[in-house]
């Protein structure tokens, strides 16, 4: 590599000139979506998600009680298809994604998806479920150095996003911004975790409607009649706010 180069992972085709990029399309499979959909039908139970057991144990000398990571729970592409297509057909029916009018000539409307939560497996399936239907995802970072107030409000309003992904971790900070209408157009919250009764009431004080993503999954398996907007090779998944 350059000296002049950052240590980046790079291209070794592209070595001197890393910026470049090639867009290539592996067996017909053009967009995220198709990929996944092909892996899905060639691999249907092979491993593709999967979480570590958190096993608790107690601590001899201090009486305390410390958490030791087990092994692996692995969800298959097919067990995943099956959440993914239920969860897209819930975000769809309940209309939680608008088209937003572009007001940037030679730039397409967009509908926009907000994730606010740390890395998890619901994240990823709720981002390819925003690819089935052509929905842009908006990632806010839960790094300390990135967890200030007026970034995350800046990227909500400019966004003007009406619906965002969060944890338990991370719902406390939208209720407060959303209790001093710091954010009045988000409406909907989608807790990855079981919805506490506390968050339950406070988000209906503040003008929050609340919905579990298991509860979505299950209502998405009733859905039959679904229309998809799926992907091109031009839609755009992932939006980055950085300023």
């Amino acid at each position: 590599k350059p000296a002049d180069r950052t240590k980046d992972i790079i291209a070794i085709k592209h070595r001197h000139s890393p910026c470049t990029m090639d867009r290539a399309v592996f067996t017909g499979c053009d967009t995220l979506w198709k990929c996944f959909k092909k892996t899905v039908w060639c691999h249907p139970q092979k491993p593709f998600l999967g979480v570590r057991e958190e096993i608790q144990e107690g601590l001899a000398k201090t009486g305390s009680m410390a958490v030791r990571h087990g092994e692996y729970n692995w969800k298959t592409f097919e067990e995943v298809d099956e959440y993914v297509e239920a969860l897209s057909r819930s975000i769809i029916h309940r209309k939680f994604c608008p088209y937003l009018k572009s007001g940037v000539e030679g730039t397409p409307d967009m509908k926009f998806l907000g994730i606010f939560s740390e890395n998890r497996l619901e994240w990823i399936m709720t981002e390819i479920a925003c690819c089935s239907d052509s929905i842009t995802v908006v990632p806010l970072a839960v790094e300390n150095q990135f967890m200030n107030e007026e970034r995350i409000q800046n990227i909500i309003n400019i966004t003007e996003l009406s619906v965002i992904c969060v944890s338990k971790a991370t719902i406390g900070v939208l209720l407060d911004m959303k209790s001093k209408d710091l954010i009045p157009k988000l409406k909907n919250i989608i807790l990855f975790d079981t919805p506490e009764d506390a968050h339950i009431a406070l988000a209906s004080q503040v003008g929050f409607n609340v919905f579990s993503f298991a509860d979505l999954i299950t209502e998405g398996y009733k859905i039959m009649d679904c229309r998809k907007d799926e992907p091109t090779s031009e839609s755009i998944l992932l939006l980055g706010v950085t300023s």
